[in-house]
């Protein structure tokens, strides 16, 4: 925590032990015991890893930490693919590791009240999710990320609020609001266009008072226009960058919208 607070991030003890129960990871110390940086990893499948929380003591940064922890993760880590979310600062020794942008993410966030419902489309529904909804978001989630991750799902599911949206009957997108950092966090938002992602967060949003942060994909113009207008306006881009084989069709109906965290995509 003293590492990132350091770094102006809003990660609580509660934040830490939630991105830690699901993945592992390495921490370098000096001969003293200090503890200097850390990597964590978060493995969804035998394709697929995420790689975040990596941080270097201030006192520490140039004298090539990162790039130790970046060589043990990469010697370990069985996965063809690795993604990670760099900052500016990170992006040149990712580069070095051979990871190449895929697209730029802006942090937004906002103390927010008044954020109204937007209208739905016939034979369109938004509602709270069920647990029968569960291995459907599932399901949407793997589609659209490229991996399996049920695990992080089911604990989001048990500890946040969702919103689902049916089309014509059929479960069509999710999004899911948690407690994090200084307040709450939107994501993962999945749907099939920036329409339906604009409504399905406005419905979760809608009659609440909170200080809210969403990361979401740069390009995605219609919807970062929509986040203005209700005042969660960017703070920070960062990029997200990955190492190895697509592992998502490009075809694919269901897109996320905004991350869970930039650690975990």
């Amino acid at each position: 925590m003293a590492l990132t607070s350091a770094e102006g991030w809003p990660h609580r003890e509660k934040d830490w032990a939630f991105h830690l129960s699901l993945g592992t990871g390495w921490v370098l110390e000096n001969a003293e015991g200090k503890l200097l940086g850390t990597l964590l990893c978060s493995e969804f499948d035998n394709q697929l890893a995420m790689l975040g929380l990596i941080v270097v003591d201030q006192h520490y940064q140039g004298m090539g930490l990162g790039r130790r922890l970046m060589e043990v993760a990469r010697k370990t880590l069985k996965q063809e693919t690795l993604r990670l979310v760099s900052t500016e600062a990170g992006y040149n020794l990712y580069r070095h590791f051979g990871f190449k942008p895929v697209t730029p993410i802006e942090q937004r966030q906002a103390q927010l009240a008044g954020v109204e419902a937007l209208p739905l489309a016939p034979r369109e529904v938004v509602r709270p999710a069920t647990s029968a909804d569960a291995e459907h978001i599932y399901r949407l989630d793997e589609q659209a990320f490229g991996a399996d991750r049920q695990r992080l799902l089911s604990q989001l599911l048990d500890t946040g609020d969702c919103m689902v949206q049916q089309q014509s009957g059929r479960l069509s997108g999710f999004a899911i609001l948690r407690d994090s950092g200084k307040g709450s966090v939107v994501g993962p938002v999945v749907a099939v266009d920036q329409s339906a992602a604009k409504t399905l967060v406005s419905h979760l949003l809608a009659g609440r008072s909170l200080f809210c942060r969403i990361d979401v994909p740069r390009h995605a113009g219609a919807l970062a226009a929509w986040l203005d207008k209700v005042g969660l306006h960017a703070v920070d881009r960062v990029t997200a960058m990955q190492n190895g084989p697509v592992a998502m069709s490009q075809n694919n109906r269901f897109h996320t919208y905004a991350l869970v965290s930039q650690a975990l995509g």
